[in-house]
This record gives C-alpha cells, structure tokens and sequence, in this order.
C-alpha cells in the first residue's frame, strides 16, 4: 500500500514537471512585451502629469477670478434696501403649532394669527409657560413651576404627583 502510493506521488510529481516546462525563448518573449507596456505606461504617466499641471494653473487662475469678482459685487451692491425682518416674515405665513403632542411629536397644525400655538394648545401652553431666571443653585423659578437643571445638563420639573418630568431638549 505504502508502495504504490508512494509511486503514484513520484508519478504525480514528475509528470508536472514535464508538462508545464517554459523554455528561456518563451520568457524572453513574456519580458519584452512586459517591458514594452511599462515604457508605454510611463509616457502615458508623463502625458497625465503635464495634464495635471495645466489643469492646476486654470484652477488657481479661476479661483482668483472668482474672488475679483465677489469683490467687484460687493463694491458694487447697494445697501439702501431694506430687508425684511423675521416678524414680517412671521406674519406673512401661517405657522406651525410649536406644541409637543404626548406622543413627543410637534403638534402638525397651524398655530393662530399672532401666537405660536394652535386653537387646542393655546390655552393649555400659555398656563405653562414658565419664565427662566439664572441662579446659580440649580433651579430656576418660574411663574407656574420651578425648574431645576440636573447634574449632567438636563432640565425637569416637579409635577402635581411629585415625580420627576423632564422638558424636552430643543
């Protein structure tokens, strides 16, 4: 058994030899056309890199043409118009309700003419609403509850049942 197998490997081993041999003429041929394709990548390298450097100069002389021409609009730009202020801007459109639904979603209606919240959080908003003064305690008192800042950054109330309700970071 150990025979036959180790014949079988010398048999194995031998016919790769004779069956995948290259002579030196083939491999002479294989470096030539290698070395043709490197001297053909090289000139096409050389051509990219002049390419590259044209396309450098047009970009830096671009960029200097767009600054000369921020600067002439900016010279050039009158300053008498008036532009219109964000309470204008306010009045103009119908915004959105700027409640938190108890879902901790925005409210997706639009709020009423002169207020920032709609018909169903006008009322309730506006007996939360809470005036914020600096301290340096902690806490804060406002006009219906008094709001305290925890020790990493968070802001929360004490309720009616006496638990903890934290306000929503903006």
């Amino acid at each position: 058994m150990k025979k036959t197998f180790f014949i079988l490997l010398l048999f194995c081993f031998g016919l790769t030899f004779y069956a995948f041999p290259q002579s030196k003429k083939e491999l002479k041929y294989d470096i030539y056309k290698l070395e043709k394709k490197v001297s053909a990548s090289s000139s096409d390298l050389k051509s990219l890199k002049d390419e590259n450097e044209k396309l450098k100069y047009e970009n830096e002389s671009l960029r200097n043409e767009n600054e000369r021409l921020k600067l002439a609009i900016s010279l050039n730009k009158p300053s008498d118009v008036p532009q219109p202020t964000s309470s204008e801007k306010s009045n103009s459109t119908n915004n959105q309700c700027k409640a938190i639904t108890a879902k901790g979603t925005q409210c997706s209606r639009n709020a009423e003419a002169g207020s920032d919240y709609c018909w169903q959080h006008k009322s309730s908003q506006e007996t939360k609403s809470t005036v914020k003064s600096s301290s340096s305690s902690g806490s804060n008192s406002g006009s219906g509850r008094t709001i305290h800042t925890g020790s990493r950054g968070g802001q929360y109330y004490i309720n009616k049942n006496g638990n903890k309700t934290y306000i929503k970071r903006k």
